[in-house]
């Protein structure tokens, strides 16, 4: 049986992305009119999508820990080529291609340590 406290924490962490699927869904998705957006704000903060983001692998990691006995998942995209590719384009300074890429490591080592805690059923 499933403790029904674990299932309300899950629906907790889920609701966190209400107010990105709204803003999705008035904006880019479906791309509402201005009578429809009222209520919905205007923009998302990228820490918004962070701790989003951090919610759904949590999710994900408990129902695969605890009720999928540990299925595998991974969080960090995969690319048919370089993800970097074209990167020193008017987008980004040459400059700072090397921090990019610092951080892209860090994210992707972030997540391979996600990814290695909801194969050995830790949270």
């Amino acid at each position: 049986m499933i403790d029904p406290e674990f299932l309300n924490e899950l629906r907790t962490r889920l609701e966190s992305a209400k107010e990105i699927v709204e803003f999705s869904h008035k904006y880019m998705a479906h791309a509402a009119d201005p009578a429809n957006r009222t209520g919905v704000i205007t923009g998302v903060a990228l820490q918004k999508f962070e701790q989003v983001y951090r919610d759904l692998i949590f999710v994900t990691n408990e129902i695969s820990g605890k009720v999928l006995a540990g299925a595998h998942h991974r969080f960090l995209p995969v690319f048919a080529c370089d993800e970097l590719q074209h990167i020193d384009q008017p987008i980004c300074p040459a400059a700072l291609i090397d921090d990019l890429q610092k951080k892209w490591n860090l994210r992707a080592n972030e997540l391979r340590y996600l990814e290695q805690d909801a194969n050995t059923g830790k949270t």
